[in-house]
């Protein structure tokens, strides 16, 4: 045999193997909680107030904090909840609300709930205190749940 075949043989031999430790492997970027923060960092306050009891503080919050879902239910005519940072009127510290209204207003019986899947999330900051407000004719019941994040 010929030694420029042996060496053209070598050279995409050569060529081959460095294609192939060239690929890498496919990584998917996170799209949840990270796990470098524990195997459950989701966190979430739930509660049932009846009429209006006003601002209630749910947690003061240590780490960024991601709120992924938000319901509101009750069985009277009307609940109104609202998520803040501050505890007053102040519209730019509001992060979200909902709220229902029965459909048999007339008899003052209903059974409703608002549903916010907040599939992107709304981003708490840490050092920030939340806060939720009641407004209610009757029992109100709420659920705040999303996860810790850095």
């Amino acid at each position: 045999m010929d030694y420029r075949n042996l060496l053209a043989f070598g050279f995409i031999l050569l060529s081959a193997s460095v294609f192939i430790n060239s690929l890498r492997t496919a990584n998917a970027f996170p799209s949840g909680p990270n796990v470098s923060l524990g195997s459950n960092p989701i966190k979430s306050w739930a509660g049932r107030e009846y009429n209006s009891p006003g601002w209630i503080t749910l947690d003061a919050i240590q780490q960024d904090f991601v709120i992924t879902d938000f319901i509101v239910s009750g069985t009277g005519q009307s609940c109104t909840a609202t998520l803040a940072t501050q505890n007053s009127n102040a519209y730019g510290d509001v992060i979200f609300s909902g709220s229902y209204k029965a459909y048999n207003q007339s008899y003052g019986q209903g059974n409703s709930q608002f549903n916010g899947n907040l599939n992107s999330g709304v981003l708490v900051t840490a050092g920030s205190t939340l806060y939720i407000n009641i407004e209610a004719d009757g029992n109100c019941n709420y659920v705040v749940s999303g996860y810790f994040t850095h």
